[in-house]
């Protein structure tokens, strides 16, 4: 394999974040992660056999050959792609998401709200990109993952937030 991988640190992912102060607090406790997702064996790929130099490889293979769900093209990086594969990051099996199909575009379901809140819990991050650069994670993405890992979560959400607006 052509690539190098270096020793991976988790850090924080230097954005500044000014956003309300409203925050899911009460609801925070009510999300647990998924113990079989966060515990299981990952599998071991022959990585001396791959040959993968680009981001677009990376997605190819970790979608079309392993049937992953990976982030976004604008999202996924070499990086993250390497570290999938030193298992220091992880990808879903496309066959254990838990899709979400429809996101209400109310400001307490924004992706930055909810990130900040849920990104340091144990977990969380492995499947994720570092968001330095781009930011927070799509829409799609973070709302599918989020759903797997936390089961149910999303949908207990959605129905505080609606409750909230219908009561206004």
């Amino acid at each position: 394999m052509d690539i190098e991988i270096e020793e991976y640190k988790e850090s924080e992912d230097g954005v500044d974040y000014d956003g309300d102060s409203e925050d899911f607090h009460d609801m925070e406790e009510a999300f647990e992660p998924e113990p079989a997702l966060l515990n299981r064996d990952i599998r071991k790929i022959p990585v001396t056999k791959l040959q993968l130099k680009t981001k677009d490889q990376f997605i190819i293979f970790f979608r079309d050959t392993m049937k992953e769900y990976t982030p976004s093209p604008r999202e996924f990086t070499k990086e993250f792609g390497q570290n999938v594969l030193a298992l220091r990051k992880r990808l879903l099996k496309l066959s254990e998401v838990r899709w979400v199909y429809y996101i209400p575009k109310y400001r307490e379901l924004k992706v930055e709200r909810i990130w900040r809140q849920f990104r340091d819990q144990v977990g969380v991050r492995k499947y994720f990109p570092n968001y330095t650069e781009i930011g927070f994670p799509s829409r799609a993405y973070f709302f599918n993952v989020m759903n797997t890992i936390f089961p149910g979560s999303i949908e207990r959400m959605i129905q505080e937030v609606q409750k909230i607006h219908q009561a206004v």
